[in-house]
């Protein structure tokens, strides 16, 4: 009897002792794998890396900004950067006609590189186009493209006015480069015309007699 309580007690402690280090192994499975999980979140939510956009990218900017009224000049200047393929390119900058116009004629930037071309102001009197284009085989240079005057016409009615653009970069075989980004529909005006007020509506004259009258200019929106 004693040798098998013996017996028996010791098989309870085997057993205990299994559960125990079956237990031990249940721990350290759920450490590993909450390990593994907390890695695999920690590699998730490290940001990429930034790519630059690819293709090539032009930039307009205005001399002024905000409001503009009749008779204003202001520059715009037109610029390429990113350009690793591109020999030839024709960008059409556009504009409100019945509002706008070109002072003197568009002067050529770095991209032409003396490469005897110049920018020209369309037909139409819409726009102003840019179309520089390598001959030689050589890669357009980045840098300024063109730059023009605009000046507000006389007769332009109020409201807002701004750009737009027709591009296409060509490589050396002919094809279409993409464009990454062109601003020139972000760049936007707002004409401000003059309004004359009276202080009087009605003048109280009599033969030989004086009365005065004030009129004030003001524009649409703020102080002439």
């Amino acid at each position: 009897m004693e040798k098998a309580r013996v017996s028996g007690d010791r098989k309870t402690m085997k057993v205990i002792g299994g559960f125990s280090k079956m237990r031990k192994l249940q721990k350290t499975i759920s450490f590993l794998l909450s390990l593994v999980l907390t890695l695999g979140l920690c590699i998730a939510t490290v940001p990429g890396e930034v790519k630059a956009a690819e293709g090539v990218q032009f930039t307009v900017n205005a001399s002024k900004t905000g409001e503009l009224r009749r008779g204003e000049t202001f520059d715009v200047t037109v610029s390429m950067s990113g350009n690793t393929q591109g020999q030839g390119l024709t960008y059409e900058l556009l504009f409100d006609s019945s509002k706008l116009k070109v002072v003197g004629d568009p002067v050529a930037g770095d991209v032409f590189n003396g490469l005897g071309q110049v920018p020209n102001k369309a037909f139409d009197g819409q726009s102003i186009v840019a179309a520089p284009l390598d001959l030689s085989g050589g890669i357009l240079k980045n840098g300024t493209l063109m730059t023009a005057t605009f000046q507000v016409l006389d007769t332009a009615t109020a409201g807002e006015i701004g750009f737009s653009s027709k591009i296409n970069v060509v490589s050396g075989e002919g094809d279409s480069l993409p464009v990454a980004s062109d601003n020139a529909g972000s760049i936007r005006f707002d004409i401000v015309t003059p309004v004359i007020t009276l202080d009087k509506a009605v003048l109280n004259l009599v033969k030989g007699g004086t009365d005065k009258l004030t009129a004030t200019l003001k524009y649409a929106e703020g102080d002439g």
